[in-house]
């Protein structure tokens, strides 16, 4: 009966940097302002899809 939040993200350079995208800030094209990142998200699983490497990264958000 438990329910999470899962954010998935297809990520091309996970495979060659091995490094999980943690952002505070991103900037939008449309206006040029920043808006938080991911790290201000509320979900619980990030999901981090990798095709170059044929994998799905499973991370608890909540441990980061």
């Amino acid at each position: 009966g438990a329910e999470y939040y899962i954010e998935v993200k297809d990520d091309s350079r996970i495979a060659e940097t091995g490094n999980i995208l943690c952002e505070y800030a991103v900037m939008r094209w449309d206006s040029l302002k920043p808006y938080n990142g991911n790290m201000f998200y509320d979900y619980d699983i990030y999901c981090i899809v990798s095709k170059p490497d044929k994998k799905i990264y499973i991370i608890d958000f909540n441990k980061l």
